[in-house]
């Protein structure tokens, strides 16, 4: 009994031992014993036991005839045990005991069984997972050792607490009696006694699991307790227990004593309710807005969008940058495009002035502004191609682009006088595009297909060819100039013909000069005034070969109105004998007078 008083007054670490013995209790320093708390407690903080137990007639074994035998004539038990809360949601924690048994005839004292438990709580609920594991020893004192698995709930709502537990184990033999799985229940009211003590009342039991129910298997013991506070920290706890029932495993009557000190978690300079590693901005409030609240940080731009919360109409759903209603801090509801490119590894996509680059396979994205929008896909070796889309709001739209490879051919266009040499000043459009000859050639390469090509040069007519570039090949162009029927040479207007009358006549005897002279004026609106001079040869009176020249003058200005040509951009002016000796006679020349920027 020695022993026995040795260990009710010491000092124990919250702990629980596991046996033959039903009951299981866990003093971690809270109001209740039996019940395991419902809260993980504040994060990062740790709790050590050292407990103190005795149990009086803890096992009595019973004949067939009713006789009641001690089988363990009393039990102490002391615990030593450590819990660390690893932030909010979960605690873990080791009890290790050891065992003094009386039996009827001998003492032992060893180890009791390992255990490892844990709890699984949230913040602001009344309830957690609880979940156990015991290791047998075979060095522990028997029966009162075995290999166990434990879980199940536990809850405290105001002062009453309640938990309901599932044991897993292997059956054993206690004097006949097989126990095996079973669970646990327990329920208990505590509060305040006196300032600084409160009191607890608990009820606690095991029901048997795939046996038949009888009263040897179903242990219950009441338990009544109190706990002060020695100083900041440090909890001293007292209680005694009752058993109710014969049921295996319930003691007569339980004393039990212990000792429990909470070292705090870090301190909450900023208040926010986060410590330690779940608290980033130790020194910064949390705002408790419903974003990340659970960071320890404030959050001024929830959903980032750049706008303040304060600023921004909704402060967890990030603004559509897209030039319309970008203050506002909302998403717009949007039109959407996706284009597929088919064909190149690599391209670039054009559309409303901006290029995205890509890589086959890949979906150019889009998502703005409703309405007509359209798209150019480029690709080195491809035939450029695009497609174009109505977008309607809330809508994603789908176009697929497949880019064709470029066949390509050679052009050749060669361009020469009518005597075989280079002239100077040739224009070269191929397409519409200016391409400058070199030595009088023009060689490119060409995707396959028609091409215009269209060659003019001061001085000479134009020519205007189509011609098919075929795939690999060469297609060739000859142009060879020839002179304009009419052109201009300083401001002397030169036809390949001249307009001639019959002898002593006023009568063109040809006329097909005068449409290309009218064309050359139609084309050259610059002209302001064409002085249209006629002659006449030396045979006759002077003055009636003067007025014979005037006459020539003016039919040769009456054609060309006739033709769609002003009169007032028409000077008629008769020279009389004045080429006698030089050219043609009986003819009419034509000289620039007035144009625009001289």
């Amino acid at each position: 009994m020695r022993a026995l008083a040795a260990m009710v007054v010491g000092m124990g670490l919250a702990g629980s031992a596991r046996a033959a013995d039903v009951q299981t209790l866990q003093p971690l320093g809270e109001d209740f014993t039996s019940l395991r708390p419902a809260t993980v407690g504040d994060p990062w903080s740790a709790r050590v036991f050292l407990a103190n137990d005795a149990q009086f007639a803890p096992l009595v074994l019973r004949s067939a005839d009713g006789t009641r035998t001690p089988y363990v004539r009393d039990l102490v038990t002391a615990r030593l045990g450590a819990s660390l809360a690893t932030g909010e949601y979960l605690r873990f924690g080791v009890l290790l005991p050891v065992h003094v048994a009386r039996y009827a005839d001998d003492t032992l004292v060893g180890p009791g069984d390992v255990l490892l438990f844990a709890r699984i709580g949230s913040p602001g609920m009344p309830v957690a997972l609880v979940a156990e594991l015991e290791r047998g020893n075979a060095s522990a004192p028997q029966p009162f050792s075995t290999h166990a698995v434990t879980g199940g709930l536990t809850l405290r709502t105001g002062g009453l607490g309640g938990q309901i537990l599932a044991r897993v184990q292997p059956d054993q033999d206690v004097g006949g009696t097989v126990l095996g799985a079973r669970l646990e229940g327990a329920v208990g009211y505590g509060g305040d006694l006196y300032p600084g003590l409160r009191g607890a009342l608990e009820l606690f039991g095991a029901f048997p699991l795939g046996q038949p129910v009888t009263s040897r298997l179903v242990p219950l013991e009441a338990l009544a307790t109190a706990r002060g506070r020695l100083r900041r920290g440090i909890h001293l706890r007292g209680g005694v227990g009752v058993g109710l029932t014969d049921g295996l495993g319930t003691p007569a009557s339980r004393l039990l004593l212990d000792l429990s000190f909470v070292v705090p978690g870090p301190e909450d300079h900023d208040g926010d309710g986060r410590v330690g590693p779940q608290d980033r901005c130790p020194r910064a409030p949390e705002d408790l807005d419903g974003h990340q609240d659970r960071d320890g940080c404030p959050d001024p731009d929830n959903d980032g969008d750049g706008l303040s919360d304060v600023d921004d109409v909704c402060p967890n759903v990030p603004e559509t940058v897209n030039g319309y209603r970008d203050d506002d801090g909302c998403p717009d509801v949007t039109a959407g495009w996706r284009v597929e490119v088919r064909g190149p590894d690599s391209w670039t996509l054009r559309h409303d002035g901006d290029a995205f680059h890509g890589l086959g396979g890949e979906v150019w994205t889009y998502a703005g502004g409703a309405g007509e929008h359209a798209v150019v896909v480029e690709a080195e070796g491809f035939v450029p191609s695009g497609v174009g889309a109505f977008l309607l709001e809330g809508r994603t739209m789908r176009s697929v682009v497949t880019l064709e490879a470029r066949r390509i051919g050679t052009l050749v266009v060669r361009v020469r006088g009518p005597d075989g040499s280079v002239v100077p000043g040739v224009v070269v459009e191929i397409e519409g595009e200016h391409v400058p000859p070199e030595g009088g050639e023009v060689r490119m390469e060409r995707e396959v297909g028609d091409v215009t090509v269209r060659v003019a040069a001061e001085g000479f007519g134009t020519h205007v060819r189509t011609v098919e570039v075929p795939i690999d090949e060469v297609a060739e162009v000859d142009v060879v100039l020839e002179p304009d029927a009419v052109h201009l040479e300083g401001n002397q207007l030169v036809t390949t013909g001249t307009p001639l009358f019959a002898h002593d006549r006023d009568t063109l005897e040809e006329t097909g000069t005068l449409d290309a002279i009218a064309a050359w004026m139609a084309e050259h609106g610059e002209v302001r005034l064409l002085r249209v001079e006629g002659h006449a040869d030396s045979e006759g009176p002077s003055a009636y070969n003067y007025a014979l020249s005037v006459r020539r003058a003016e039919g040769v200005a009456a054609a060309l109105v006739e033709r769609g040509i002003a009169r007032d951009r028409l000077q008629v002016v008769g020279a009389g004998e004045g080429l006698a000796g030089v050219g043609p006679l009986r003819q009419v020349t034509f000289t620039v007078i007035v144009r625009d920027g001289d």
